[in-house]
């Protein structure tokens, strides 16, 4: 997949995918307030601080009187620390069994098959960096753009807060030759993993919180994810801390374009990890030798 995409409106489609019209390709593309029952996250973000996030909401008002605000969407809620999602992305996450599929810059990938269905694909590597230093680059949305090259955008939807960070998240990809952009809405949670480390976990959610329009397909993920955890230590390493990031992901792209063209696609996705690296560190190699399986 080429990381130079164009736009939506220049993409040349083929047959099988949709095309879109004007005004819904401007309203799905341009992240909007959204009434007083949801929260617009406004987020700040650089290399080297964390990203915040400040809630505003908006409401209607008439010279007479005020509009009451729409309920929370029923299936809007946020996602708690005993929910089993982040369970399996741990198990998934450890799962390194068998020969990577890739390896770039000290980042290897490994692919679990699915039956009639999506791989599971997993990237794993290391940072030169504390685990509070990676962290906010994998589960705040505003860094995404930085180190995503598939990522065209997105907003949060509801910011829950509360124990777990849990928000809901619209969010879109580039197109790229004749595929069409697709985007999802998800619910994302973060949880400490009780070893120092943290579990950032996300799925798909109802897609009437945010319905789906012609400018985009709407995928579908059953799971996807960061582990993000110190490193053991090494008898090589001249930097002291090292932190693992593990990037997991399951998708379903969704429309005409068969499982075995996006799993070969997909696969590609957890290489992220070196831009998360450079940011964070500004290299995109590892200086230290990995202290973790990371296969040849």
């Amino acid at each position: 997949m080429s990381n130079n995409a164009t736009s939506p409106e220049a993409t040349t489609m083929s047959a099988s995918e949709p095309a879109p019209t004007p005004s819904s390709a401007t309203a799905a593309a341009t992240p909007t307030m959204v009434s007083a029952s949801a929260v617009v996250a406004t987020t700040s973000a650089s290399p080297t601080a964390p990203a915040t996030t400040t809630a505003t909401t908006t409401t209607s008002s008439s010279s007479s009187s005020a509009a009451a605000p729409p309920p929370i969407h029923p299936s809007a809620k946020p996602m708690e620390s005993d929910d089993p999602l982040f369970e399996q992305l741990h198990a998934a996450c450890a799962d390194r069994s068998g020969a990577p599929m890739l390896n770039k810059l000290g980042v290897s990938v490994f692919v679990r098959q699915g039956v009639g269905g999506p791989n599971l694909v997993l990237g794993v590597g290391e940072i030169a960096a504390t685990v509070d230093a990676v962290l906010p680059f994998v589960n705040q949305l505003d860094p995404r753009p930085k180190w995503d090259t598939f990522f065209a955008g997105g907003r949060v939807i509801t910011d829950f807060g509360g124990e777990t960070q849990s928000k809901i998240i619209h969010f879109w990809t580039k197109s790229t030759f004749a595929v069409w952009p697709r985007d999802c809405v998800i619910v994302m949670g973060t949880k400490p993993d009780g070893n120092g480390g943290y579990l950032v976990a996300c799925r798909s959610i109802d897609d009437s919180i945010v319905p789906p329009t012609s400018a985009y397909v709407r995928a579908n993920i059953p799971i996807a994810g960061f582990h993000v955890y110190p490193s053991p230590p090494s008898p090589g390493a001249t930097s002291g801390t090292t932190t693992t990031l593990c990037y997991c992901l399951k998708i379903d792209v969704a429309g005409w374009i068969p499982n075995s063209i996006a799993n070969l696609v997909n696969k590609y996705q957890p290489l992220g990890i070196i831009g998360v690296r450079k940011l964070v560190t500004g290299k995109s190699e590892l200086t230290d030798p990995p202290t973790v399986p990371l296969k040849d």
